[in-house]
């Protein structure tokens, strides 16, 4: 039989999670936030994942974090609910995911970057960033090419750095050049280009970029 199915309290975790959604008192939420933590079994994250939907910011963020805590056992519904008609939880799928380091995290998230929603592609940008997954730079770098979104291009210039994707600085530089954005954001993606210019690029890199 299946340990979890066999340890797993059903009843309790449901009392814990009533509890968590009725109480006001932030610290009495992290306790029970940290005990529900302790029951790491698929059914957990389960549960936990209805809270995403909550409308109090404060219990969306501690589900996140407990699915967080959870780690692989979370996976399986993180990525149910990346095909969840909300755009708002997809993103926060992303959220968790980008805490739990596994190479099928970042599996989980290269499905994401195919998203209509530009937020939810950003999200997947920085999970594959935040965990390094450099097998991810050829679709990244097909990304560039393709996207039209001042953020998701920032996020790619910042995963690309995290990557040390080289050669790529030209390429970008185009992208903003002829991306239909105000001069402030431009500046806000030259800002972030130049920043990582050391890691992408070369010194005629930076040269170019300056002038």
């Amino acid at each position: 039989m299946d340990k979890d199915k066999t340890m797993f309290d059903e009843n309790e975790l449901a009392t814990l999670i009533e509890r968590l959604a009725g109480e006001k008192e932030r610290y009495q939420q992290e306790k029970i936030a940290r005990k529900i933590g302790e029951m790491k079994y698929e059914q957990t994250a389960e549960c936990i994942a209805k809270l995403l939907y909550s409308d109090d910011v404060y219990v969306r963020n501690i589900a996140i974090e407990i699915l967080a805590s959870l780690g692989e056992k979370a996976l399986p519904v993180l990525e149910r609910k990346l095909q969840d008609r909300d755009r708002n939880i997809r993103k926060f799928s992303l959220d968790a995911l980008r805490n739990i380091r596994t190479a099928q995290s970042c599996e989980i998230a290269l499905k994401a970057l195919d998203d209509p929603d530009e937020n939810v592609v950003e999200a997947a940008v920085e999970v594959i960033a935040e965990q390094q997954y450099t097998e991810a730079s050829v679709r990244l770098a097909d990304i560039l090419k393709r996207t039209d979104s001042v953020w998701v291009l920032d996020a790619l210039i910042r995963a690309f750095a995290r990557l040390g994707v080289k050669g790529i600085a030209d390429e970008i530089n185009e992208k903003i050049s002829s991306l239909r954005a105000t001069t402030v954001e431009k500046g806000i993606l030259m800002n972030t280009l130049v920043k990582s210019i050391g890691t992408i690029g070369s010194s005629q890199d930076i040269e170019k970029v300056l002038n």
